[in-house]
């Protein structure tokens, strides 16, 4: 696909998510924003169409604000806009909280909306539970975390989101964990994400597999998302 007819298929596909997200629709309003704030590296922009979503109780709204907001070094507001998520019953609202809270320094509050994370059915909360144990020295409760993680993580797999697969896997990426990464953002492009490709080639070049990261990039190209 050549650089202008990318161009125009970029615009195409914005300005009709534009429209529809104008109109009120909150779905449109966060695949406009998450296409700004992923693909054109736009947090300021994307700010106004996930907090339209987020306004009206969207779950993938109030996460892609968060995203920006901290982007922005605006935590305080994005904490506010967690705990409003997750007051209101988000998992993922509540484990974001979660993080944002142990950032500042208040980590018995995180525990605490891990926990109720947990509790939904958002098993890769363990993984944060499983690092306090570790940071108190219990090294058994910390395993024992782990190895509940599997059999309560069915959020995505009863949502698939795009958006919560996506950050599912940049959340371990951020650990280190490059499998685990890899296996979440492989549902992600199944789930028709395409952006995620790129960062499957970014994984795949750091594993010194050079030939697997042309192959990510090229399927990103015939999908309109040509990575930089």
């Amino acid at each position: 696909m050549g650089l202008r007819r990318w161009f125009q298929r970029e615009n195409s596909t914005e300005r009709a998510l534009r429209v529809r997200a104008e109109a009120g629709d909150p779905d449109a309003a966060v695949d406009l924003g998450a296409h700004l704030f992923n693909d054109r590296q736009d947090p300021v922009g994307a700010e106004r169409w996930f907090r339209l979503a987020a306004e009206v109780g969207n779950a993938r709204g109030v996460a892609g604000l968060v995203g920006c907001l901290e982007r922005q070094g605006r935590r305080d507001e994005a904490v506010q806009w967690c705990r409003r998520g997750a007051e209101a019953g988000q998992t993922v609202a509540m484990f974001n909280l979660g993080v944002l809270l142990k950032k500042n320094g208040e980590r018995a509050e995180a525990e605490r909306w891990w926990w109720r994370a947990v509790d939904r059915g958002l098993g890769f909360a363990c993984g944060e539970l499983a690092d306090l144990e570790r940071e108190r020295g219990d090294l058994a409760a910390a395993q024992e975390w782990l190895a509940l993680a599997p059999q309560c993580d069915h959020l995505a797999e009863e949502e698939d989101y795009p958006a919560v697969l996506f950050w599912y896997g940049a959340a371990l990426r951020g650990r280190g964990d490059l499998e685990g990464a890899e296996r979440w953002w492989r549902r992600a492009v199944e789930a028709e994400s395409w952006h995620v490709l790129c960062h499957l080639a970014g994984l795949a070049r750091e594993r010194g597999d050079e030939k697997a990261a042309r192959s990510w990039e090229e399927q990103a190209a015939q999908h309109g998302h040509p990575c930089d």
